[in-house]
């Protein structure tokens, strides 16, 4: 959870937060699924 908050926070602050990584990270520090995990079990 760290890992992420800390990729949240640099995507954040270099103005990133368009790209899936950053959709990935949002997600898992807010709490809900991990939207990587959605996919592939969509498949």
């Amino acid at each position: 959870m760290h890992y992420w908050q800390n990729m949240r926070t640099a995507m954040e602050s270099a103005g990133a937060t368009s790209s899936a990584i950053y959709q990935r990270a949002l997600a898992i520090t807010q709490g809900q699924p991990d939207p990587l995990e959605r996919a592939e079990t969509s498949d």
